[in-house]
């Protein structure tokens, strides 16, 4: 491929991409601490709409941390270097 096809093919791509304009005209944005708090709220009620896969999830990576600070400890690995 030619360097003016690259260059045309680019410039194709980047008027494309350019091309489509998101607008929220009547959307209403809230203040920054009510978003934050909404999405605090959201992260630490998030376990009890958890399904058995997700419990299952969140048990392998708890038994995975533990099993590799198990291992660490066993072969005299420091867990914190201080």
């Amino acid at each position: 491929m030619s360097l003016a096809c690259k260059q045309l093919l680019c410039v194709s791509v980047i008027l494309l991409c350019l091309n489509g304009t998101a607008r929220a005209d009547d959307a209403t944005i809230p203040p920054y601490p009510e978003i934050l708090g909404n999405d605090i709220k959201y992260v630490l009620t998030s376990p009890v709409r958890w399904d058995e896969q997700d419990w299952r999830h969140f048990g392998m990576a708890v038994a995975g941390v533990v099993g590799v600070a198990a291992t660490l400890r066993f072969f005299g690995a420091p867990l914190v270097v201080a």
